[in-house]
């Protein structure tokens, strides 16, 4: 198998988006921002409900006991691609009756059971950072690349492409993300410090140019996210060492109409210890956000519809690291690693309480690849891992946090 570096410490961090649905209101006159800072506790009004920043000593109150304990998968996993394939993709979403994925090779397509899957990845004749981003009101995807040479975008469809590849600047991109706002798809990407972005319309053609969406908004690494909606308004979410000694993670919301104008981004989680967002996702309450690091571990985050920390769920138990999380309505799955090295996967509610127990995947994964989820309407969430050999794994478990129906298999990009 080909090793590749999937994290960077230094640098460039590996980065993709997060597909969710709407998430809060839209009229653009949010509160003043409420931000949950390291060692200094939650804000006023905010609430724990496990250990961490402002926390009490909190529980694993879900079943399945203790910290490492774990229920097993009730199904076995099917083979999307065979072990040595090293397929390298890192993002999954769903599209009709069938699953698009992408990494650092490109994107590929299989069906709902696995089969079928595109025996080659399809890209722009490039490496580096490949997401995708649900376009609801399009019944499409956006595929968003960023390499050595150019920031590009595609949009495709169930079964083929719907636009060919779009150029949207000829520049080095250090990380990209896409996120829908009705018909209009918003392309952002990290380049020198800031971040800068462009839309592309309903029919696929670009804006009239890029824009400037925050100067300064990281110093040596940033990793960016996208959320897709339902609404007139795109958001993305960041981390970044904006200052020395301050790491923040923000969200913004951006108007596709004034895409340079509108709202400041919003810092909802800061602290002087290195951390990162692990993802963000909209909620039927606003958004949940992952984020690792620092004196606290990993914990789960709910903002409001604006961006400010309401809950936090402390440090989670029984998993490290974290990967990624994703939503659907009321209900986050978040994937990690437990202490034993299975990777798992646990549903919670809005509260941030857990409505399940950890499941595991399987009784171990390659550490250097991180497993991904994604809604699946018609089961709950599916995962994405890599077992060492290579392979990769696709499992859904429901919304009440049990594994449920098909087990599908396949690989994450590496980087």
């Amino acid at each position: 198998m080909t090793t590749h570096l999937r994290t960077l410490t230094t640098g460039v961090l590996l980065i993709w988006g997060v597909v969710a649905g709407c998430g809060g209101d839209d009229d653009g006159s949010g509160p003043s921002p409420t931000t949950l800072s390291v060692g200094g506790g939650l804000p006023a009004g905010a609430t724990t409900t496990g250990p961490g920043p402002g926390g009490g000593g909190g529980a694993d109150v879900a079943a399945g006991g203790g910290a490492s304990a774990c229920v097993d998968a009730s199904t076995p996993s099917v083979e999307v691609y065979p072990a040595g394939s090293d397929r390298a993709l890192t993002r999954l979403v769903r599209i009709g009756s069938r699953w698009l994925a992408a990494g650092f090779d490109g994107y590929v397509r299989f069906d709902d059971d696995g089969a079928n899957a595109d025996p080659e990845p399809t890209s722009f004749g490039q490496g580096g950072f490949h997401v995708l981003a649900a376009e609801p009101a399009l019944g499409a995807v956006g595929y968003g690349a960023a390499g050595d040479t150019a920031v590009a975008y595609q949009r495709l469809g169930e079964v083929e492409a719907i636009t060919g590849p779009r150029g949207l600047a000829s520049e080095v991109a250090q990380a990209v993300a896409v996120a829908a706002a009705d018909d209009v798809s918003v392309v952002v990407w990290a380049r020198n410090g800031a971040l800068w972005g462009r839309t592309v319309d309903g029919a696929g053609a670009p804006g009239d140019g890029v824009f400037l969406v925050q100067a300064g908004a990281y110093a040596t690494s940033v990793r960016l996210f996208g959320v897709s909606g339902g609404s007139a308004t795109a958001v993305f979410g960041w981390t970044g060492a904006s200052t020395p000694g301050v790491f923040q993670s923000q969200l913004l919301r951006l108007d596709p109409a004034d895409p340079a104008g509108g709202e400041p981004p919003n810092p909802f989680f800061v602290s002087a210890d290195q951390h990162e967002l692990l993802g963000i996702a909209a909620t039927d309450d606003g958004y949940a956000a992952l984020v690792q690091g620092g004196p606290g571990g990993a914990q789960l985050l709910s903002l409001d519809g604006f961006g400010n920390a309401i809950v936090s769920s402390g440090a989670l138990p029984g998993a490290l690291p974290a990967y990624g999380l994703a939503s659907l309505g009321d209900r986050i799955a978040v994937v990690a690693r437990g202490d034993d090295g299975s990777p798992r996967v646990r549903v919670f509610d809005l509260d941030l309480v857990p409505v399940g127990p950890w499941v595991c995947l399987d009784v171990d994964h390659d550490p250097t690849v991180a497993p991904t989820v994604a809604p699946d309407p018609a089961e709950g969430f599916a995962v994405l891992y890599q077992r060492p050999d290579g392979s990769t794994h696709l499992i859904r478990v429901d919304d009440g946090g049990y594994s449920a129906g098909q087990i599908g298999r396949f690989d994450w990009p590496k980087k």
